[in-house]
This record gives structure tokens, C-alpha cells and sequence, in this order.
């Protein structure tokens, strides 16, 4: 048997307690007054009792770990700091996601091998994307960040215009890959958002609104945990800024009951870190843009609550459009129809673009479309790249393409048209010009003028590309 010294054992005492504290750590957001963070005060927070874990000089925040209770109350002291909070975990709002299609053999829908789909993007159609492309607007030498959870790079629809160079992960202990079987299961988030913008025009799957648009991952949702903190949003969004992204999409959001104690000043000041990352980007020349949420909810008298990262002064926020009828079974139905769970409100509105929506009421006869055979109402979502890991345990990744339905895939439409008028305006516009085109292009739908449900209107693409 194997003998301990009394030394040997009070050290291990002290390894144990030591590991079980580090276990009960709490992270914390430290706001300094001024948009700075100097050594010499990322070293009184470690005097303090703080494990630094990132500082954004930039925006005068830092992020800091500590399992002593006592520690917020003396961080608070240090000269400059004006808050110290817990680093909020944010839980994201879900889109709806249905009917994976495979363009191969042994998926329970397969379609041809090499099937182009993009006959089905009934979105295109309805913001005019073909006819911008005919003018030779297609992105090309524009960079969008894709802030989300993680990507499958490999996708053969997304590997031609993802630059993994520049695409990271701010998730600890998770690389910018997707990975399956979490909470969230083997769809991927950002994947279907990310072809909707810049999916290539390859001749096969779907095809981006901007398919020569260079696309960035920016991993800040976790699939092991199916969540998010706000530094990491945070962080998302500085990097995207920094990286010299012309846009931004955030479809990664949640909301949160704001002026609540204990919660409300947490919030409080969580949202003030937010402000400040989202004043940079805006400086640094990146429009972020934002799905509007998917609750149904009017934010004209949401007054006491906050939706996140969309109500940030600044950011883009997107209501869902779809087609009022079965658009498989009469392609000239209305496409501009308010998805029913799409929130909405002139206070938070500012464009609306095709999010597509699931409707079990709509007829169901099995319909075949590009390949596709599938109840009729599925073809009222939004098609676009996806993910596949096979049986249960059998993960080999296989990209497909996916129809899903939610304000986070209405957002990238806009994103993707932000693209091709910033290449069809000589590729220097500001985010304030790229708002006006945007609002000044669109469709003026509802009505006239602002309007709850279409903010400016629905996007469009074609006279975007246009706008003098």
C-alpha cells in the first residue's frame, strides 16, 4: 500500500479544494468607465482575487472567473471600474426544422446525386436576387461573418467561399466545426444560415443570395450546450469588426426580462457591454444585422423586455415573410405574407425578408419538386445546405440541404442583398449608407411607410443593386 507523508497529504488536501472551488467558479463582466482596460488594472482585478480570462481593451471590458464571493465587492472598488456583474448564459430562441433532403443515395429523401435545388428557393424569387445577378452583382470581394454556433466547413455547397483561415471559434474547448449530437442535434444552425448567404452557384444544391460572397464562421454558440454567454456574443461581434467583415449576421439571439432584480441589473449592464461592442463594429465599418425573434410577440409594448442582440442600437433587425398559400402548388401565390411567429413592431423592425413557415393546415398531398418529393406545405419553408451525421453513433458527415423555417433565416436574405449592394456601390459604403440603400430599395409592403410587420419594406434585391 502506498504511503503519503503528512505533507503530501495536506497538499493534496489543498489540490482538492483548490479544483473543487475552480469547479464552483463564477465568470463575471468587469466594466471599466472609459473604453480602455490598462495592465495596471487587469492587475488589481488578479490582486482582487480574479482570474482574467479575456480583456477587451477596445470597449474597457474584461472577463474574469473567480470562486471567492467576496471578489465582486472588491473589483468594484478598483479605480475605473464602474460594474461588475456575472457574465450572463444565454439560452438562443429555436427556428423551426424539418424534412432533410440528401442529393445521394441511402437517405430516407433522396433526390438526384448533383440535383441543382435552387428552384426551390422561392425566396430568391420573391427579393429579386436572379435579376441582380444578371447585372453581375453577386458579392464577389464582400466578407460577411456568420456570428452562430458551429459550421460544417467541408459542405460542398459553403467550402468555396468559407475562409477557414479566418473563421474561429470563441466557444472554450470547441473548434468552429459543428458538433452533432447535442442538445440541438445534428442540424446545424449556422451551416443553413450561412448558405442562404453565399451557398456557391456550382451548379448543384442551392445557391446563395450573394454566391460569390466570401463567408467567415464565428462560432459563439455552444452545440454541447445548446447556449451562449454574452462575452462570447461580445467577442463574436469585436472579432467580426476586427477582421474587416462588411457584415455581420446575428441569427444567434434570446431575450431576456431586463430591470428585474436581482436579474435586472445583470441585464443592465450586460446590454451596456453590448452597446459599446456594437458602437466598434459600427466604426470599423461591419453593418450587423439580426433576426427579429420567432414568439409572435408585439415589442411595441415589450417595454420590460429586451431581445438580444436585435434591440442593440444599431443592428438590422428582420421580420419573416412566407407564402400566403401553397407555393408548391401555385407558384404565383403571395410570398409576402407576415410569417405567423414572426415578431414584430415599428420600435424593432427595420426590413423584412423571406423566413419561410411550416403550416400543417396548408394542404399535404405529396408533391415533387426538383427531386423532392414531400407533403406540399414543406416546400412554404426555407431550403438551403445542412447537415447529416448518419445512425446514431455513425458520425460521418455528409452536407445535404435542409428546409427549416424562422426570423434567423430571414435575416441572412438581407445580409446576403447588404453584399451585393455594397460590390454593386464599389465595395466602400459605411453601415449607415448600406441601412439607407437597403430601406430605401426595399418593397413598401402593409402600410405605407413604416410599417409593424415590414419595417421599410421587404428587401430587394434587384433595386438594391440599383440605388443611386
Amino acid at each position: 500500500m502506498k504511503r503519503f507523508t503528512l505533507s503530501a497529504l495536506l497538499a493534496l488536501a489543498a489540490s482538492l479544494l483548490s479544483s473543487i472551488a475552480q469547479a464552483h467558479a463564477e465568470q463575471y463582466l468587469v466594466v471599466a468607465a472609459g473604453k480602455d482596460f490598462p495592465e495596471s488594472r487587469v492587475q488589481a482585478v488578479q490582486q482582487a482575487g480574479g482570474q482574467i480570462v479575456k480583456v477587451f481593451p477596445q470597449i474597457g471590458l474584461a472577463v474574469a472567473t473567480s470562486a471567492d464571493p467576496g471578489f465582486p465587492a472588491k473589483a468594484a472598488s478598483i479605480a475605473g471600474v464602474t460594474s461588475i456583474v456575472p457574465d450572463p448564459i444565454t439560452y438562443p430562441e429555436a427556428d423551426t426544422q424539418s424534412m432533410p433532403v440528401e442529393t445521394a443515395s441511402g437517405s430516407g429523401n433522396p433526390v438526384p446525386k448533383g440535383a441543382d435545388l435552387t428552384g426551390l428557393q422561392w425566396g430568391l424569387q420573391a427579393i429579386q436576387a436572379p435579376a441582380a445577378w444578371a447585372l453581375g452583382a453577386t458579392g464577389k470581394g464582400v466578407r460577411v461573418a456568420v456570428v452562430d454556433t458551429g459550421i460544417m466547413t467541408t459542405h460542398p455547397d459553403l467550402a468555396p467561399n468559407l475562409n477557414l483561415e479566418l473563421s474561429t471559434s470563441v466557444v472554450p474547448g470547441e473548434t468552429v466545426e459543428f458538433i452533432p449530437g447535442g442538445p440541438g442535434g445534428d442540424f446545424s444552425h449556422a451551416t443553413h444560415v450561412s448558405g442562404i448567404i453565399a451557398a456557391a452557384d456550382n451548379g448543384f444544391g442551392t445557391t446563395g443570395v450573394a454566391p460569390d460572397a466570401e463567408l467567415v464562421a464565428i462560432k459563439v454558440g455552444s452545440e454541447l450546450t445548446n447556449s451562449s454567454r454574452v462575452s462570447w456574443m461580445v467577442e463574436g461581434i469585436l472579432y467580426a469588426a476586427q477582421m474587416h467583415a462588411d457584415i455581420a449576421n446575428l441569427s444567434f439571439a434570446s431575450y431576456w426580462l431586463k430591470n428585474d432584480p436581482p436579474s435586472g441589473t445583470t441585464i443592465d449592464v450586460a446590454l451596456s457591454v453590448a452597446i459599446r461592442a456594437v458602437a466598434f463594429a459600427e466604426q470599423q465599418g461591419t453593418l450587423l444585422v439580426a433576426g427579429a425573434g420567432n414568439g409572435g410577440r408585439d415589442w411595441d409594448g415589450a417595454g420590460k423586455y429586451v431581445f438580444f442582440p436585435r434591440d442593440l442600437p444599431g443592428v438590422a433587425g428582420v421580420a419573416a415573410t412566407a407564402p400566403m398559400d401553397c407555393w408548391a402548388l401555385d407558384p404565383t401565390v403571395d410570398l409576402d405574407w407576415p410569417a405567423p411567429y414572426t415578431d414584430y413592431g415599428q420600435r424593432v423592425i427595420d426590413l423584412a425578408a423571406p423566413g419561410g413557415n411550416l403550416d400543417l393546415a396548408l394542404p399535404g398531398q405529396l408533391v415533387t419538386l426538383g427531386g423532392i418529393t414531400q407533403p406540399a406545405f414543406v416546400f412554404n419553408m426555407v431550403i438551403s445546405t445542412s447537415t447529416n451525421f448518419g445512425p446514431a453513433g455513425v458520425f460521418e458527415k455528409k452536407g445535404i440541404w435542409n428546409f427549416a423555417s424562422g426570423t434567423s433565416l430571414a435575416a441572412p436574405h438581407v445580409s446576403g442583398v447588404a453584399a451585393l449592394a455594397i460590390q454593386a456601390h464599389g465595395g466602400s459604403l459605411t453601415p449607415a449608407q448600406v441601412r439607407a440603400i437597403l430601406k430605401q430599395s426595399a418593397d413598401d409592403l402593409g402600410k405605407s411607410g413604416n410599417d409593424d410587420y415590414y419595417g421599410a419594406g421587404r428587401v430587394n434585391a434587384l433595386r438594391a443593386v440599383q440605388q443611386r
